[in-house]
Formats: structure tokens, sequence, C-alpha cells
């Protein structure tokens, strides 16, 4: 017997009068039903494991699985390994068979790396920076080994604050915080805006006589990131005054840290977010004039100015430098405010420190390398001088990248050398539209600093379709590498920061008119010409996902090719990635058996060489929906009867929870036929829709329905619902198939809250109409909007 669900309700009935009766034994055992998907840590609950499938047990030969897992605004979470932590000792070269765990400070594989695990031992602890974090676990091993567990779960402190104010805290405060503790927060905006932080209470044991903080427990803030300005360290008590602290940057770190000596109440700070007038901007246009704040007038202290200058396609930004004064310390040389340029879009982290321009000579002009420009301005003396004023144009060319156009063309960089500096380059292709096509990139030249050891730190190639990332290399290659998307919306991005030579890439691209992207539904896929013979140099990528959870089996209904795979062949790859684990590499007329992915990205490719042809293939691929129910965040997506679109089963139960961030609703819409057992009172079998109140902190019955009519579109008064389905052990019906979907909106009805407009602090979407319900009657409500208020005027 197998369950519908992650639930089994097991019932023992003993009659009074029995006697002599048995005892008895019921086996269980968990069955894999696919691994990875996005997952979700809330208060209610505040944990989750992930595992490699079957574990403790071996996972099966080329799995691959990935996990997104957030957790609520404002938090960080924390990764603990189980002890049995088994996997082969290679963890490096992707090329080789491998086994391995990847962890992500982020919620996608583009974020900052934290590490790879593999090998016996195990990890450490972890904590990430913020609320998301992206995991893979890849074994491409003939033998895999027991692979590993983790425990993700709220962080008991720290985490990353991004609304327009909020309140940090120490652990258990107004009561004592623990030993040994250390809690990290970033405080994070746009990059047009700073904070001002106020300490309302301290209380910590006071330094030994003579030592700093650092002796004992302490509060340290410190401009961006922990290796930033420092801005204050706090301990001992504050008295019945107050601390305020205006922070410049967009970006605060605040570390609150404990030794193993005594304790005390700790802190509470609020921290709010100030709009910097015309000091952090984003500015576009052919040419323009920069300044210090109030220039020519001094410059005032802690200040922090952020500038990014952004050229039109295909132009790079130009600095030339009008009146400098920018003093240094007359003691130590050092720059008591100064200026840095960096040419990284990402400059924050990929970029080394750029030299700090101060003093009263005019540097040189500064030409960027991309159409990027980041300038930023410091001060935190009070003899911060004059300042500066700068003018900038974008009438230069850019040395790489720009806009390409389909269907063929090149990418390269400027004479394949570069010397010496930074470099970005970003190529892109607008493709959308374009459907049922192959996108291939080939790499002729491909010689960039990084170490893929290292995960391509120092530079790195990357090519994303869609909004997948296909494939990253770096180091020197010294034969043609060849790289296809089934997305022809695509882009080539070229970083690197070196002082060593290298010749960076060149490439042909070019569409061949088959393969594509194909979604949620089964699939039939030929080779191009079927049942006829397909053509000479052909490249087909085809990528087929459904729904995160889900996993599918392909079938290889006929097979009709060259016997020799290195010539023409069909290639399965468990995953979307270049380097996702190959299930089958196939040729000849032997149709292998089905396979089974434990992805939900099934990647199908399909190459043929110069010489020979035949009729090619056909293969079908199924959706498996092993299973029903789950945690719901996606902002829209459809919820399906089990064996829709055949009859559901015998009792058969499945939950489904739909949670929004603040500021949203949820609609169901009931689509296709809608068929329920019938009974009067629904008592049978049923679909029912509950509303949780979190003010209230409970469920409420807000819709249940069966029977053959399609029930009305249903709009939610709360951001959270539950979808529970049930049936019998008789009479079946076709189900259903909901359409769910993220509306703005809200119904609040707790004391205090913030509302966001949709995307906030990013532009808003057009035609939307949202509606706030707040408070109940007889209350009155009182609106404050911060100065953070963006709104078309017309």
């Amino acid at each position: 017997m197998e369950s519908s669900s992650n639930e089994v309700y097991v019932q023992i009935v003993i009659s009074s009068i029995a006697s002599g009766v048995p005892d008895f034994v019921l086996r269980y055992s968990e069955n894999f039903v696919g691994c990875g998907g996005h997952l979700y840590v809330t208060h209610e609950t505040p944990y989750l494991e992930m595992s490699s499938p079957n574990y403790p047990s071996p996972s099966l030969p080329e799995t691959e699985c990935e996990w997104i897992i957030v957790s609520p605004s404002g938090t960080r979470m924390r990764v603990d390994f189980e002890s049995e932590f088994r996997m082969a000792t290679n963890c490096h070269e992707e090329e080789e068979a491998t086994e391995y765990l990847q962890l992500h400070d982020g919620g996608t594989e583009m974020a900052e790396p934290y590490r790879r695990f593999c090998g016996n031992d195990q990890p450490s602890s972890w904590m990430t920076q913020g609320n998301a974090l992206f995991a893979r676990y890849v074994t491409s091993v003939t033998n895999p080994q027991a692979g590993f567990k983790a425990r993700v779960g709220i962080a008991v402190c720290g985490g990353t604050l991004t609304s327009l104010r909020g309140v940090i805290r120490s652990p258990n405060y107004p009561n004592n915080y623990g030993n040994s503790q250390e809690c990290v927060w970033l405080l994070k905006v746009s990059m047009e805006y700073s904070w001002t932080l106020e300490i309302t209470d301290l209380n910590t044991p006071r330094p030994p006589w003579g030592q700093n903080c650092s002796a004992t427990d302490y509060l340290e803030i410190r401009n961006d990131n922990e290796n930033g300005v420092l801005i204050d360290t706090l301990c001992g008590s504050l008295g019945n005054t107050s601390r305020v602290i205006k922070v410049p940057s967009e970006q605060v770190y605040v570390k609150f840290k404990s030794n193993s000596a005594g304790t005390g109440k700790g802190f509470y700070m609020t921290a709010v977010v100030n709009k910097d007038e015309g000091c952090k901007q984003v500015l576009e246009g052919a040419s323009g004039v920069l300044t210090s704040p109030n220039y020519p007038n001094a410059v005032p202290a802690m200040k922090e100015c952020r500038w990014r200058i952004l050229a039109p396609e295909g132009r790079r930004v130009k600095l030339i430098f009008q009146e400098l004064n920018l003093p240094r310390d007359e003691v130590t040389g050092i720059c008591l405010s100064y200026l840095q340029v960096h040419n990284a879009s990402y400059w924050r982290y990929q970029m080394p420190d750029s030299p700090k321009i101060c003093g009263n000579q005019l540097p040189a002009p500064i030409v960027a390398s991309s159409a990027h420009l980041f300038v930023n301005f410091f001060t935190y003396s009070l003899n911060a001088g004059q300042g500066f004023s700068l003018t900038y144009n974008t009438d230069e060319e850019s040395t790489c990248g720009g806009i390409l156009q389909l269907p063929s063309g090149v990418v390269s960089t400027p004479n394949f050398t570069v010397e010496e500096g930074f470099v970005d380059c970003k190529w892109r292709i607008n493709g959308r539209n374009v459907k049922n096509q192959t996108l291939i990139y080939r790499f002729d030249i491909l010689d960039v600093p990084g170490i893929l050891a290292n995960y391509c730190r120092n530079g790195v190639v990357y090519v994303v379709g869609g909004r997948l990332f296909m494939g990253r290399f770096c180091g020197n290659f010294t034969t043609q590498v060849v790289l296809t998307t089934p997305f022809l919306d695509s882009f080539v991005r070229l970083v690197a920061s070196t002082e060593k030579p290298f010749k960076g890439i060149y490439a042909t691209y070019n569409v061949s008119d088959c393969g594509g992207s194909i979604s949620g539904v089964d699939a039939v896929i030929t080779s191009p010409g079927y049942p006829n013979n397909y053509a000479p140099n052909t490249i087909c990528h085809w990528l087929i996902n459904v729904p995160p959870g889900e996993t599918m089996t392909l079938t290889v209904e006929e097979l009709n090719m060259e016997s020799d795979c290195t010539k023409d062949f069909l290639l399965i790859r468990n995953g979307y990635h270049i380097a996702s684990p190959v299930l089958g590499r196939f040729c000849g007329t032997h149709a292998p058996v089905p396979i089974t992915t434990t992805e939900n990205f099934l990647t199908v490719y399909f190459q043929t060489d110069a010489y020979g042809s035949a009729p090619g293939f056909k293969l079908t691929t199924r959706e498996i929906q092993r299973g029903c129910g789950g945690l719901i965040h996606m902002i829209r997506g459809n919820i399906t009867s089990p064996n829709r679109p055949s009859r559901y089963g015998n009792n058969v139960e499945c939950r489904w929870t739909i949670e929004y961030v603040p500021g949203f609703l949820v609609k169901l819409e009931f689509t296709g036929r809608f068929d329920i057992e019938t009974d009067a009172t629904c008592s049978k079998d049923y679909l029912l829709v509950e509303e949780y109140d979190g003010y209230l902190r409970k469920w409420s019955r807000a819709l249940i329905t069966c029977g053959p009519s399609n029930p009305r579109p249903y709009m939610s008064r709360n951001r959270k619902i539950r979808i529970t389905f049930r049936s019998n052990d008789n009479i079946n019906g076709d189900g259903f198939n909901i359409a769910y979907s993220a509306v703005c909106g809200a119904n609040i009805t707790s004391g205090t809250g913030d509302i966001f407009s949709p995307n906030y602090p990013d532009a808003y979407d057009n035609s939307l109409n949202c509606t706030y319900n707040i408070g109940t009657a007889g209350q009155y409500v009182e609106l404050s909007f911060y100065d953070l208020f963006s709104i078309e005027s017309k």
C-alpha cells in the first residue's frame, strides 16, 4: 500500500472480549518521490530537513537535486549537518565523475557561493547572511555513497532588514541574553538611501578598567559589511539617554557578541531609512555634471555618496575632473575624504579596492571598460575639504558587449586580448518571442583567469538562457567549447579582475530550427524530419520542466540512428545545467528502458555529424505526480487532484497551504471539468478552503464544495489559505484543477503594520488595482507615509 500524501493514519481496534490477540509488526518505509524544490521555513514551522535521496542509503547514480529555501524577511538561516556525511572525495572537476553538495548564500545559483562539500567529514554549521539559500546536490559517480542530511531553520538571532523601518534587539530582550552568542544583522536598501539608528536601551557588562569594549559583550556598527568602516562600538549602559547614529551607507553591518562571562538585558535599536537627495543616484543620459554635496562649499562630515552612471547600449562612461579639493592628514598622509571609481557592475563583491582619489592634483580622465561605472565618495572627518566637480560623457563606444542580432553572429573581446585591470562585458540576444529553436554558442577561444575550484572568483564567463543559468566557465580551454540553450532570450557575460593578460573569448552563435522549452505538459519529441532522415550537422536542445517537487519518466518509443555514439547521439541529462548528471547517451537501434528523473527539469540533446543519416528518434515524457499537497509560495500555478485527468483514488487526503508575503491575497479559479462525488452536505468527497487569521491565530472555513459544477472564482481575505481534498472509500470523480495566483491588496486587523506597493522598492507593474482594508468597524486608523513615495503624477 502506498499513501497519497506524506501522512498516514493507522487505527487499531481491539474487541473488549478478545483474548489471546497476537502482537503484530507493521513495517513502513519512505517512498522516494523526487528531490529538491522550493521550500519555506516560517515562524509556525521554523525548520525543515533536506537530504540526498534515500539517505542514509545511497542515492541513485546520475542524480541532481536543487533546493531554494526561503525564510521570513529579516531572518537568517542556520544549516546543521548530520554526523553521517558520506560522498566521493572529488569535488571540483565537473568534467569527471563527481559527487558534492554546493551551497550559495542567496536564492539562485548565481548568488555568492559559500562552499562545495564532499568527502567523509561532517561539515560545520553555517549561517546565511540573508533569508534565502540555494543548494545543489549532484552525483555522477557509478556507486554513490550515503550522501547527506541537514536541518535548515531560522537562526536564533541576526538576519537581513530591508523594510523602511524596523527593530533590532538582542536575543531574549528584555530578558538577559545568553553567553557565547554572536548575532549579525545586515540592513539593506537601494543605493539612494541611508540609515538612522537609535539605540534606546543598552545593558551589557562594563569592560575591566583600562580596557575597551572588545574585552566584554559589545554592539558593533559598521558601514557596508564586516570589513567596512567602523562607525561605533558600544557596551555598558546608556543611562537614561539614547544614542542616535547616522550611517551614510545604504547597507549597515550590526554585530552583537557576548563572551562566556556575565550577561545583561542587551540592547534595543530602531532603524529608519532616509532619502539622500542628490547624493545617491542612478544617472542615465549622454552626459552630465557630478559634484560633492554642498559644492563649492565645505563637504559635510560623515557623508557617503554613491552614483551609478549608466551609458546607453554600446557606449561607455568617461569621467573628466574639473576641480578637486580633498585634503590628506598632514601627519599620516591618509585621505580624510576621498573618491573611488569602480568599473564593476557588482563592485562590492567582485572588485578589489580601487585607488583612493584625494588631494588637490587633478587625476587623468577615467574611462570605464563597460556601460556601468560607480563613483563613490566617502568623508568621515570634519576637515573634509571643498569637495570635487567632474563631468561625464558617453561619447566613446564600448570596448565589449552590446546587443546581438539573430540568427547568427560573433561574441568576442576586443583584439582577443585584455591586458590588465577589470573587464565587465555583457552581450545580449533578445529572442524572447522565438519558440521551438536552439541557440548554439561555439567558443573557439575561452581564456579567463578564474579557477573552478575557487568558484571562478577572479574571472568567469557565464551564459544565461531565459532565466536559467546554463553554464559557467573559467580557465584556459584548448579545445572548442559548445554550449546550447533552448531559449533565444539569452546573454553572455564576462567578468574578470586580474593584473595578468588573458585572451578573453571568441565565439560564434547561430540558431537551429529544432528544440525549445516545454512546460507542464506530457510531451512528444522527435528528431527533425521524423520519420524521414535527419540532416547532417544538426544540434537540437529541448528542456522539459514540470512543477517543483514532481518528476518525469522519459520513454524512447523508437530509435534508429548511426551505431557509433561519437558521431550521432541522443543525450539525456537530469536537470537543465551543462554539468547536470547524464542519464544516458544513446545511438543505434536499441531503445533503452524508460528513464525516470529525480529533478523537475529534463534536458534532451541531439547532435549529428557531417556524415550519414537515419530516421532518428521518437520519445515521450510523462509527469509523475506521486503524492499530493505541500507548502506553496509561488506567485501563480496550478493545483490538481491526484491522477488528473483520470479519476482520483479512494481514501485520498491532500492538503496544500498557500502563503504570500504581506500585501498580497490569494485568488483561486476553478478551470476545466470539476467532478467530485455529489453529496448534499459534501461530507463524503469534498474540497475545503480555509483561511488563516494571523491576528487571531486560527483557521476558519471559507468554502466547502463537491458535485459536478465549477465553483465561482474565490478571492481570499488573508494572505494564507489552506486547501484540503479528501475522498472516501467509494465513488470517484474526475477531480479538479485550480489555478491560483497572487493578487495585490490586504485585509489588516492587527494593531500596527506596513503596506507596500507590489515589488517595492522596485517599480510596480502596469494595470494594477490594489485594495487594502485596514481595521474593523468603529476603529480609527492612522496612516503615515514615509519619504519613500514615488507614484506616477498623471
